[in-house]
């Protein structure tokens, strides 16, 4: 059996390191359209420490992988930052993973794959796109099985892939760029691509769809590259539709500006947080508009079990210089 999994990231690679010990003959494929593995998690991993400890973010079967080849397991009572994540866990598991290529020892639960002893059962494809995904010579109205038309399940996936130059990398990158080619064969594919992307952000309009106007003004101020230039002089306004390194890589865009901030999730609680600590030298004024009904953007959770999250809130509340307005009336900022 081949599966492809569309994705790098802790869920990709957590469904291969459960498939692989569960299935001995199984081949998985893993498509990662960013330059490494864990792309996303690397676009915030220097200003997010996670408020999960490692015994929530590393499986039992990740845990089994790092073991079965003597690599040690991360602190898990430790709240990692994100680059902590992908260098003590993600990295290693990637590695660990790549064992499953070696030669069968001849134990019980070694057996080659069927459809190939030199086929690797583990594969890692960065700098893939997977654009487009079909199943046999069937187009989307054939064969379909609320019609009682058991064919598609007989018919192996493929997938249209593009490469993804080095300059066009990235988790914030769609690239339209770089050579297609197609990858055959799957008996299933698991859609593990998560939702960490400019293009996937909420609009600022009713039910998240962008306000009026608002796509223009995106298309206008959202900088070519994720993040400040740090080697040029920032725009004269800026738009971040993911998390920002204010306090490293993006300092310089928020330094005497006027910030509006968005939203009430963990995310925009974490710039806050960085944007207070940076004082003297962060934005002259903040706007931040949020849908709470308090006074203040959180609710904190009574003897919250997840404690680094109770202490975002409570720090994410308590700068007294932003000012904090309501969204009334209608579900839009």
């Amino acid at each position: 059996m081949r599966v492809a999994i569309i994705g790098a990231g802790p869920i990709g690679l957590d469904v291969a390191a459960n498939l692989l010990a569960a299935h001995p003959s199984i081949r998985v494929d893993v498509f990662e359209r960013g330059l490494t593995v864990a792309a996303s998690v690397r676009e915030w991993g220097e200003c997010v420490t996670l408020f999960t400890p490692n015994e929530l973010n590393v499986s039992p079967a990740m845990a089994a992988a790092l073991e079965r080849t003597g690599r040690p397991v991360a602190d898990a009572r430790a709240c990692p930052t994100g680059r902590e994540y992908v260098e003590q866990t993600l990295e290693p598991l990637v590695d660990a993973l790549c064992s499953y290529n070696a030669p069968p020892s001849g134990g019980a639960g070694d057996a080659a794959p069927a459809d190939g002893a030199s086929a690797p059962r583990f594969r890692v494809h960065v700098g893939a796109l997977v654009e487009s995904i079909g199943r046999g010579r069937l187009r989307k109205t054939e064969a379909v099985a609320a019609d009682g038309d058991a064919r598609r399940a007989a018919e192996p996936f493929h997938l249209l892939v593009r490469d993804v130059p080095p300059h066009d990398g990235g988790a914030g990158a769609r690239a339209r760029r770089g050579a297609q080619r197609y990858e055959r064969g799957f008996d299933a594919v698991v859609d593990a691509t998560g939702t960490y992307d400019a293009e996937n952000a909420n609009g600022l309009g009713e039910g998240g769809v962008p306000a009026l106007g608002e796509a223009d003004v995106d298309a206008a101020l959202r900088p070519s590259v994720a993040g400040a230039n740090a080697e040029h002089a920032p725009p004269r306004a800026q738009l971040f539709r993911t998390i920002p390194d204010a306090l490293g890589r993006d300092r310089a865009a928020f330094a005497g500006r006027t910030v509006c901030l968005v939203g009430a999730g963990y995310s925009a609680a974490t710039l806050a947080v960085a944007l207070d600590a940076l004082g003297a030298d962060g934005p002259s004024s903040v706007l931040w508009l949020t849908r709470a009904d308090g006074a203040a953007p959180y609710e904190r959770l009574a003897a919250d079990p997840l404690p680094s999250r109770d202490a975002l809130c409570a720090r994410a509340n308590a700068p007294v210089s932003y000012t904090h307005l309501r969204a009334h009336e209608t579900d839009s900022y």
